[in-house]
């Protein structure tokens, strides 16, 4: 029985490892991409876009499973590998420039110093595969990706400039690519709603917006 596991095994293993370098080389994207990350401590947004057509290849979000920093920071890793390990022509990567100061009704100082610690730590995972990175101030953002941006979201009285920008990526993509839920309690309970990672996929299609942008010299 021990034998017949033996000359049977390594052949087993060869078909096994064979089918996994076949299956990962035919599902590299070999199209050249820009790819930009809205990064959070809690969630990042991604897009992934056709770098000559501009085309979405994927719009999506990642929530982060660990709590600890040095664990998100492994998770981040591993994202950052499996991600551009599938896109190997990846022409550009935009990421959301970190805040540099408070913000009325923004973030506290604790999670600004770890958002700032892991888009650190994202540029250079990226930086270190020979891609071009790019920071984008996400105010700068905005406004290159719809013209007249600020002067529109001051007038929305109560408004969020977040809130504001995530109407304007949906009424130019549609609903139908971004995430909902069903309300399951409260007095909208039965209401189909966004999930609040919408806008931070929103946020990050915003970026790729804007450096395009930039890149054509449009301005």
């Amino acid at each position: 029985m021990c034998e017949a596991i033996g000359t049977t095994y390594p052949l087993a293993l060869f078909n096994l490892v064979f089918k996994y370098f076949a299956f990962t080389f035919t599902s590299m994207v070999k199209e050249k991409v820009l790819i930009s990350f809205d990064l959070s401590t809690t969630v990042i947004g991604i897009c992934i876009q056709n770098y000559s057509t501009k085309e979405i290849i994927k719009l999506y979000y990642h929530n982060f499973i660990n709590k600890i920093m040095i664990d998100k920071a492994m998770e981040l890793q591993d994202l950052v590998e499996n991600l551009f390990s599938g896109y190997i022509n990846v022409e550009c990567f935009v990421i959301e420039e970190r805040l540099k100061a408070f913000a009325a009704g923004g973030t506290n100082a604790e999670a600004m110093g770890k958002t700032a610690a892991l888009n650190f730590l994202c540029q250079y995972l990226v930086y270190k595969r020979g891609i071009k990175v790019k920071e984008l101030n996400v105010n700068t953002a905005r406004k290159l990706a719809y013209d007249g941006f600020h002067s529109a979201a001051r007038k929305i009285k109560g408004g969020k400039q977040k809130e504001f920008a995530f109407k304007l990526v949906l009424n130019e993509l549609g609903a139908e690519i971004f995430p909902t839920k069903v309300n399951k309690s409260g007095i909208n309970k039965g209401k189909t709603v966004f999930l609040e990672e919408a806008k931070d996929m929103a946020d990050a299609y915003i970026l790729s917006k804007a450096c395009f942008k930039i890149l054509s010299g449009s301005l």
